[in-house]
């Protein structure tokens, strides 16, 4: 018949050929974390403060807590949304990992991105080319990764190619107007083109 002493001390631990306890901690306090799931953060952007999202790797529970560091700071403790705010202009890298409950930590997940706050210049817009009595054909050229707004006469700005093909021309002088917005939002200056269609 097992004492009672003799069963606590099974309860709590592995009974060593010696007879004395040795505590075993559950295997989610034992594990190194994995590098957790990280996302919002952008790739470009105008905006110099950004919030982030970070959780455990999937199925990971060995994580009692989490650590950020930003570009060459330290690791401190963070929690999620991790946000980082009046960031310089250029490029940064957040690192985040998890420690598990004895202190250790894991692998860290790394994103960097760009804050861009200069404004692109004037887009390039070729004069139009007449291609029937009233339609004319115009190429748009920017910053890599950029998009367009044009606006014909006294029109709206409204979302653009980099090729317009302009039909029903009134026989009459035309201004096109374009502008360019690059991948980190950032507006410039327009450019504008004028002509008047051939009959």
């Amino acid at each position: 018949m097992t004492s009672p002493a003799c069963a606590v001390t099974l309860a709590l631990g592995l009974l060593t050929a010696a007879g004395t306890a040795t505590f075993a901690d559950g295997p989610s306090h034992r594990a190194v974390p994995k590098a957790p799931t990280v996302s919002g953060a952008p790739t470009v952007t105008k905006y110099t403060n950004i919030a982030v999202l970070f959780a455990p790797a999937p199925g990971d529970r060995s994580a009692a807590s989490f650590q950020c560091r930003l570009d060459d700071g330290p690791y401190h403790h963070c929690t999620s949304p991790y946000r980082a705010r009046d960031l310089a202009e250029g490029r940064h890298t957040l690192s985040v990992r998890g420690v598990n409950a004895h202190g250790t930590p894991g692998a860290a997940h790394t994103d960097s991105w760009t804050v861009d706050r200069t404004n692109p210049d004037q887009p390039w817009v070729t004069d139009p080319r007449p291609v029937g009595e009233d339609q004319v054909v115009v190429r748009i050229r920017g910053e890599r990764g950029a998009s367009f707004r044009c606006k014909l006469d006294r029109t709206a700005y409204r979302a653009c190619g980099s090729s317009l093909h302009l039909r029903k021309l009134p026989r009459r002088t035309h201004t096109l107007r374009v502008y360019q917005i690059d991948a980190a939002g950032n507006e410039g200056p327009s450019a504008a083109v004028r002509w008047r269609p051939v009959r």
